[in-house]
């Protein structure tokens, strides 16, 4: 493997890549990956977030577990993300989650959609003012109560000149 011409210029030193087989190669991945954790959290504590963790490959999932393990008494704290409705029990993700709660090192926080009046609160957030119990109701119905959708619906239809009129007040 070759070392990007562009970071060479901002480290010149960097030794060339090590050329293991797959296994060692993984291994040193990971054990880098704990040092380098290691060595940022003893500056500052450490949020890690890793997303949409039900879409993660298997040597991924690997890789958190076994960080998971070994930064347990650092000063970091890992979150990860996942549609639960799209992780089959018998996938690796539900494996690992499973054995990272039972050992204590992962706490699994189930997430409910938002209520109607979660909605209303939500856009009242985002526009400064009360919205029509109308609006909320339809916002409510096409974004199921999804945190992620009543927003972009709110953003879209906001950006797009239809929400508000010319004094900055629902319509």
């Amino acid at each position: 493997a070759r070392i990007a011409p562009a970071l060479r210029l901002v480290v010149p030193d960097i030794p060339a890549p090590l050329d293991l087989p797959p296994e060692q190669a993984r291994r040193y991945l990971w054990l880098s990956m704990r040092e380098f954790i290691g060595r940022a959290a003893q500056e500052r504590p450490l949020l890690l977030v890793f997303e949409d963790l039900h879409w993660a490959d298997e040597s991924t999932l690997l890789l958190l577990e076994y960080l998971a393990l070994h930064v347990a008494e650092l000063p970091v704290m890992m979150v990860g993300t996942f549609r639960d409705d799209e992780v089959e029990p018998t996938s690796p993700l539900a494996r690992i989650l499973s054995q990272l709660v039972r050992q204590r090192l992962a706490t699994r926080i189930a997430l409910r959609p938002l209520t109607e009046e979660d909605v209303a609160a939500l856009v009242a957030g985002l526009a400064g003012q009360r919205p029509p119990a109308a609006f909320v109701r339809g916002l409510y119905a096409q974004s199921e109560g999804n945190p992620f959708f009543a927003e972009e619906i709110y953003l879209h239809l906001a950006e797009s000149g239809v929400l508000f009129d010319d004094q900055g007040q629902f319509r």
